[in-house]
């Protein structure tokens, strides 16, 4: 995963719903990168690449959630479950 580029589809609470909440809807549809591999039990560290769907660029925005509690990986997807939220990632074509 680091190093790969993923688009940040949606980030959700776990009622389901899009967060709306303080920088939550800037950063989805953003580009990013994994700084560290996202482990369990360890907060998710990501830089933007491309900051939300406005084409706005932020060179070295580090991201740092609450604590990863599960990871799933699908097929080109990877949703990532944190204390807080659930973050849905695509893979990119590099």
């Amino acid at each position: 995963m680091k190093g790969k580029k993923y688009y940040l589809e949606d980030i959700k609470d776990y009622l389901g719903n899009t967060r709306t909440d303080d920088r939550y809807p800037n950063r989805i549809g953003s580009i990013v990168q994994f700084n560290q591999e996202p482990m369990v039990n360890a907060p998710m560290c990501f830089r933007y690449v491309k900051y939300d769907d406005t084409g706005n660029t932020i060179e070295d925005h580090i991201t740092f959630t609450t604590t990863i509690k599960k990871i799933e990986n699908e097929e080109g997807y990877i949703c990532i479950y944190t204390a807080n939220s659930i973050y849905y990632f695509k893979e990119m074509e590099n």
